[in-house]
């Protein structure tokens, strides 16, 4: 899903494995990991989606770089 977001240009998320993939403007995409839900919804909804991403996501979950 686009989004508008001075850092993030793409969000998706799989419920079955509880994966959210997250592609940045500079063309960079990451997979984490065990991401309940309610996470995705609040990022979805942030007034800031970087500075969600920033607090409530990066470093907290397993990731890794898609090629």
């Amino acid at each position: 899903m686009k989004v508008t977001s001075s850092n993030i240009s793409d969000i998706a998320y799989d419920e079955k494995s509880q994966t959210m993939s997250i592609t940045f403007h500079d063309g960079a995409m990451y997979n984490y990991m065990s991401v309940p839900i309610g996470v995705y919804d609040r990022l979805l909804t942030s007034g800031s989606k970087g500075s969600y991403f920033s607090q409530y996501i990066k470093g907290r979950f397993a990731s890794t770089k898609v090629a």
